[in-house]
């Protein structure tokens, strides 16, 4: 924007901003440009590492949208990496690698006692790596290797330079060397649509293929190629051989690989090239695609070799593409609490039951104290060989936060020493304010006897506990699942298993350090289980949240884009290995959850789209379901007899329920019954959502044909659906009465949280109201009568959205009738917040959907939960806030990428918590209400930022807030000044206990 254009920008805000403001605005306007600013800033969160890694679980990712990389050092100095696409399925529909490539460099300086720097700079979209010999070495140079993924080709680019002659050796590798049948039932749930089945079904995955030399004689290729397919399989089994047309096979013939070539090398054995010189330019190119043989397949990939760019074009366009990215939006922060540190929460230390007064300890215990810090392995054995009557030692004294008293025994006060008793005293609890003292670390240490149930077994039972439950915002150490200790603090955790003996005295420890993420587990003074610090010793960022919005959205841009296929919730193309996790010995194909995609978790990252203006990034989501709505509206008629479509919560990337949930003993079911899987039987908010997703598009960016071609069909066949099925014509009253049209949602259920008795559920009611008004209030010019008298149509019919009456307080309730059973820690009362928008700040209902935030009964910081989106919706500022830091503390310890977010409820790194951590850090500085944009409504005042966000119509604000103030605005277009309001300033935000009502702050507004 020009100076004029941001000085009259500043003009229309006078009003509102007052006369300081509008000085700094002006001030601003002969000032560098932001883009500049921001690149400067953008470098200062490039991820850079100056030791080795062992193996993948020192990897950085990198991707074009549809061709991802996982990189790593070794500390032999190679450079190994993990080739992956969005789109490479098997014949099972499970995600794969293509493969590992390892380039090797001799002489190699890190080899022989050099350092190395690994860097990913974020701006240009690469990852640097120089090896640097060790002073006085003459052997070796300096190597200087770059690999970035081309913007526009399917191709990973190596580029190497050195000062002096050296050999360079690329290899491949590829796991699946032998057709094999899965039959273990942990393995097969990275196959999800083929879970759990029968011994007469066989689970088969076939061999990748070496191309030989005679038909690659300069290159290496290999390929995995599906000689058969599980989707007919599966159409007939689930009930819809008569519509089988709807329902193509994409994994037939599908061939997924590598071709790998470079100037200089040549072939030396049937995985490895070679060659020697001072410059190597490598490219591995990937195809995924369906051919009619393999032959074809491979003509393809050379081909697409022979036409590449020079590397030189490659990374100049590569680079050019991503500085684009990065000046969309941005957001920068300020005085955000530093990463050390134990996550911190208002609950008090309890002992022997955890925040919902379950997991109950059964048994005796002794002298429970708890240190600030992480104690010597020495002075945890020294507490191991007191006698359990004795006193803390003096040496100890000092670092004691928390010694629990005989409180049970009615003793008033307490005894300076507590002997033995037994748990759980329901107020035995410690002060909430441990969480300042314990900040950098703490050990647990205690005496117990712990005693069997009336089975005769030890069941899972808290022994220290200051942790939401389900969460992980604090710590806990218990016996889970019974005879093991477990350790788990944020998202760190520590077990063993099988070292709890019943009915018998013992002493147990465990301590955690924050500053190098060390954890240890003790019993009877000796370790039983040990997690180091760290890998490396990696410097902290200038902001931990400003990092972890920064890298979940890198993540993003290398993982959606070019493919049909969205980045998969659990893991993206960035998976590796789950034995970093949880000591599985699977390969790296293998994830959580396998590979259909539930509706829940793969929207969350889409929504902080958006803001971003990341509206490229959004297309693999619809073109995804798009191809889904023919097949779909043909399974409900064929199901349901209704017209219209929806979508099952989980689908396979061809558009059928998984096998597993469908059910694999149909005896007695009808095709269509989802008896076998409750959790989504009768879940029908989806498509609702993925309207409102696709009407929310158009209108931050106008584009007209993608809302006639795409969305107006997508909402038509979703409100079919609710018309056909739902919808009936009732008449109010006597004879003669006009009958009019009434929606009752049955059978339903409200999310995956309640199933039983379940009437009118909050998210498809609001959903309805939602999607119909949107269309309403779209130009008359663009939408066809029918629809929108069809929309008018089903606002008349939909019930209001459930309320309920608790203590005389009117709050939101998940569904307008229902079994008060609860089978998933999801709060679907709040989904009228988000992400429908019909609650919330400056809109009706805000007290109402407070009180249900209040009285939620699952609290989370962590996955897919929507906790901190509500919070900020709701203009609950320390919620958010809180909410914010405990998920940007959430990356995997085991990980040294610092956004391995997870595993959470799924996997790792977790897009539904990134999508979350980024659409929170955006809602509390910006949220668009209809035709307002009301700055600020969940802030911290005590933190600074810069940022720019989208905003409906086209609009782009950049601002910088200091001190809880805008001292610097500016819009464009300009015309939109006036429809941007600061919350705070002339519209009051809600304190927790503000009585005011909906109507005082109308009149505030």
């Amino acid at each position: 924007m020009s100076p004029y254009s941001l000085a009259r920008t500043a003009r229309v805000f006078a009003s509102m901003l007052g006369s300081a403001v509008v000085a700094a605005l002006l001030a601003g306007c002969s000032a560098t440009t932001a883009e500049d600013r921001m690149r400067a800033d953008l470098a200062t969160y490039n991820v850079a590492w100056t030791t080795p890694g062992p193996d993948s679980s020192a990897s950085m990712p990198i991707g074009n949208g549809t061709v991802g990389a996982n990189v790593w050092t070794e500390p032999s100095g190679d450079l190994v990496f993990y080739v992956s696409r969005t789109d490479a399925w098997s014949e099972n529909e499970r995600l794969l690698k293509l493969g590992e490539v390892r380039v090797s460099i001799d002489p190699n300086p890190l080899a022989r006692g050099g350092t190395v720097r690994q860097e990913l700079v974020l701006g240009d979209g690469r990852i640097d790596t120089t090896l640097t010999p060790s002073a006085g070495d003459d052997s070796c140079s300096v190597v200087r290797m770059s690999l970035w993924v081309d913007a526009d080709d399917p191709v990973i680019r190596v580029s190497v330079r050195s000062d002096r002659d050296v050999r360079l050796s690329v290899t491949g590798r590829t796991w699946r060397t032998e057709p094999r049948r899965i039959t273990d039932a942990d393995e097969l749930r990275s196959v999800w649509s083929m879970r759990d089945a029968p011994a007469d079904v066989a689970v088969i995955e076939g061999a990748d293929v070496v191309v030989g030399a005679d038909r690659a004689p300069s290159a290496l290729a290999w390929y995995h190629r599906n000689e058969h397919s599980i989707v007919p399989f599966t159409v007939e089994r689930q009930g819809l051989s008569s519509i089988r047309d709807k329902f193509p096979d994409p994994l037939l013939h599908r061939t997924l690989g590598c071709w790998i070539e470079g100037g200089g090398l040549g072939r030396v054995g049937p995985m490895t090239l070679a060659g020697s010189g001072r410059s190597f330019d490598v490219a591995i190119v990937t195809d995924s695609r369906q051919t009619q043989t393999a032959g074809e397949w491979i003509a393809g990939v050379e081909s697409m070799a022979r036409e590449l760019d020079a590397a030189s074009r490659s990374r100049s366009r590569t680079a050019a593409w991503w500085k684009e990215f990065w000046e969309r939006s941005w957001i920068f922060i300020e005085g955000d609490p530093p990463l050390d540190g134990v996550p911190s929460n208002a609950h008090p230390l309890r002992v022997g039951v955890d925040s919902n007064g379950q997991n109950g300890f059964q048994g005796l215990v002794a002298q429970p104290w708890v240190f600030a810090g992480a104690l010597g392995d020495d002075e945890v054995s020294r507490l191991a060989r007191l006698d359990r009557s004795s006193d803390t030692p003096d040496s100890l004294r000092e670092r004691l936060a928390f010694a629990a008293a005989r409180v049970a025994s009615g003793v008033d006060p307490p005894p300076a020493s507590p002997t033995e008793f037994r748990l759980p005293p329901a107020d035995l609890t410690g002060p909430a304010s441990l969480s300042e003292s314990l900040a950098r670390g703490f050990t647990v240490s205690v005496w117990i006897k712990p005693e069997p149930g009336a089975d005769g077994r030890l069941g899972p039972a808290r022994i220290f506990d200051k942790m939401t439950a389900g969460g992980s915002d604090g710590f806990i150490f218990d016996t889970h699942p019974g005879t093991s200790l477990r350790l788990i603090c944020g998202q760190h955790t520590l077990s063993v298993d099988n070292i709890i003996v019943a009915d018998q005295w013992q002493h147990v420890a465990a301590s955690y350090d924050a500053l190098n993420g060390s954890m240890q587990i003790y019993r009877n003074g000796e370790i039983v289980a040990d997690s180091p610090a760290s890998i490396g010793a990696d410097p902290p960022p200038p902001s931990q949240i400003t990092r972890s919005y920064i890298l979940q959205r890198w993540i993003l841009g290398c993982s959606s884009r070019g493919s049909m296929y969205p980045p998969k919730f659990n893991g993206s193309i960035f998976t590796v290995e789950p034995r970093h996790v949880n000591n599985r010995q699977w390969n790296p194909d293998w994830r959580a959850w396998g590979g259909s995609y539930w509706w829940q978790n793969t929207r969350l990252p889409y929504y902080p789209m958006l803001a971003a203006g990341d509206y490229d990034l959004m297309h693999p989501l619809f073109d995804f379901y798009g191809a889904a709505l023919d097949p779909s509206r043909a399974r409900a008629k064929e199901y349901y007899g209704a017209d219209g479509v929806y979508f099952p919560e989980t689908m396979t990337m061809f558009f059928t329920y998984a096998n597993g949930d469908y059910g694999w003993n149909r005896e007695g079911l009808a095709a269509g019954d989802i008896s076998p899987c409750p959790w989504w039987k009768w879940a029908w908010n989806q498509s609702l959502e993925l309207s409102q997703l696709m009407l929310d598009y158009y209108e931050y960016t106008g584009d007209e044909a993608f809302l006639r071609d795409r969305t107006l069909p997508m909402v038509d066949a979703t409100l079919d659906y609710f018309q056909s099925r739902f919808v009936t014509n009732q008449s109010p009253g006597g004879a003669g009465d006009h009958r009019r049209p009434v929606m009752t949602i049955r059978p339903t259920q409200a999310v995956e949280t309640y199933w039983h008795e379940v009437e009118n559920d909050a998210p498809s009611v609001a959903g309805v109201r939602c999607v119909a008004e949107k269309v309403l209030a779209l130009p008359e010019h663009l939408v066809p009568p029918q629809e929108r008298d069809r929309c008018q149509l089903m606002l008349e019919a939909c019930p209001p959205l459930p309320m309920k009456t608790v203590d005389g307080v009117v709050v939101a309730a998940p569904a307008g009738k229902y079994r008060d059973e609860r089978s998933n820690c999801e709060t679907p009362e709040l989904y009228p917040v988000f992400p429908f928008g019909l609650a919330g700040i400056a809109r009706p209902g805000l007290e109402a959907s407070i009180e249900a935030y209040k009285r939620r009964h699952d609290k989370a910081t962590v996955g897919w939960t929507q906790d901190g989106a509500f919070a900020a919706m709701l203009g609950l500022r320390d919620e958010a806030r809180a909410q914010l830091v405990a998920r940007a503390r959430n990356s995997h310890r085991n990980f040294r990428f610092p956004a391995m977010w997870g595993p959470n409820f799924d996997w790792l790194p977790d897009q539904c918590h990134g999508g979350n951590l980024m659409v929170l850090t955006q809602l509390m500085l910006m949220q668009p209400v209809g035709d307002k944009v009301y700055l600020l409504p969940a802030w911290p005042p005590e933190w600074n930022a810069r940022f720019k966000l989208h905003a409906p119509g086209n609009t782009v604000v950049e601002a910088t807030v200091e001190h809880g103030r805008i001292v610097k605005l500016d819009v464009d277009p300009p015309s939109r000044a006036k429809d941007l309001v600061v919350w705070g300033e002339g519209v009051h935000p809600r304190a927790e206990n503000d009585a005011r009502s909906d109507a005082d702050l109308a009149a505030a507004r």
